[in-house]
């Protein structure tokens, strides 16, 4: 037999040892293996201290030390570009940029409708020939 063999074998018959050692035992405390842990005594919910939590007077929140933050320009737009925008629920489109504004507004044509979007909440722009 070989030693790779052997070896298994035994480390077979010590799990399998080691689990009708630990089968059906009861700790004290939860262990590995330990199965049914039977828990003994009383639970008195007679003492409980009154918690007082309601609001009082204004509560004054503000947040602060917060960094700016600004979305990357679409500098790579042009007017008069042909572009598929894929937006953040999957549809996508083809349109034609006619006029960039600010902060990511484009007013754009699609199937002869022309209106303005926010180019920003798109997942991807393609640029098409």
């Amino acid at each position: 037999m070989s030693m790779k063999a052997v070896a298994a074998a035994a480390a077979a018959v010590v799990m399998l040892m080691w689990v009708q050692t630990s089968n059906g035992q009861v700790y004290p405390a939860p262990t590995p293996g330990s199965g049914v842990v039977q828990v003994t005594g009383k639970v008195d919910v007679g003492n409980i201290v009154p918690v007082d939590a309601a609001q009082r007077g204004d509560w004054r929140v503000s947040v602060t030390n917060t960094p700016a933050v600004a979305p990357v320009p679409l500098s790579f737009l042009k007017s008069g570009g042909t572009y598929a925008v894929t937006w953040a629920d999957g549809a996508r489109e083809n349109v034609r940029v006619l006029q960039l504004g600010g902060a990511g507004w484009a007013r754009i044509e699609h199937d002869r409708l022309r209106r303005w979007v926010n180019l920003d909440l798109a997942r991807a722009i393609d640029e098409l020939p």
